[in-house]
């Protein structure tokens, strides 16, 4: 379940570092320079995102830290990046996204302490290899993917000067849908919890 939401996340997550920075310069009309700098913003705030989604490990259920990682990625997406037409919105959207997308790994760590509290035996090791395996994996499908997931420009037909209405489009939405995916594993394991802690009666 967990590594179902590991890859489900992984398949958009690099694709705003990817393609950022020539959305900032083709749809919003900004420099280069510029769509360089969002990029450096979007990984410079994984950094304390990172910190403290980790931190967030030692507190609350890895359930509710793999949601929150999820919720705010989303909406990030779909608010910032698909509403953006100006450079307010989309420098929002690199400090917002590259905090709550950018510490979805660091929940790697609560998903290897529920997993041992399972399993004391358990190959911690093992464990991390293979949701970085499932990272990778991800990050592999999602190149083709982009190409894509590209569309002539206009497709929506708003008539707004929104990020959806642009060729990018499609990729914002898979973007956002594949960041609120990641969330998969939190659920069910959160599931699991209410059904197992569920007091057995008579008959059942």
């Amino acid at each position: 379940m967990l590594q179902i939401g590991n890859v489900l996340q992984s398949l958009g997550y690099f694709l705003p570092s990817a393609y950022l920075s020539s959305y900032a310069v083709q749809e919003i009309g900004l420099s280069s320079t510029i769509g360089t700098l969002l990029i450096a913003i979007l990984n410079a705030t994984s950094v304390p995102g990172s910190i403290i989604i980790g931190t967030l490990n030692d507190h609350f259920p890895v359930c509710n830290v793999i949601l929150f990682s999820t919720i705010g990625s989303s909406l990030a997406v779909f608010l910032f990046w698909g509403f953006s037409s100006q450079m307010g919105l989309i420098t929002m959207f690199s400090m917002t996204y590259g905090f709550f997308g950018g510490g979805f790994s660091s929940t790697w760590s609560g998903i290897v302490t529920e997993l041992k509290v399972e399993s004391p035996a358990l190959d911690t090791g093992l464990v991390f290899g293979l949701l970085a395996g499932g990272r990778g994996i991800g990050n592999v499908i999602s190149g083709p993917l982009s190409a894509v997931l590209f569309a002539n420009d206009g497709w929506l037909r708003t008539g707004k000067s929104w990020g959806y209405n642009t060729e990018y489009g499609p990729m914002i939405i898979f973007t956002g849908v594949t960041a609120l995916l990641g969330g998969w594993g939190g659920l069910m394991l959160m599931s699991v919890k209410r059904v197992s802690q569920r007091p057995f009666q008579k008959g059942q």
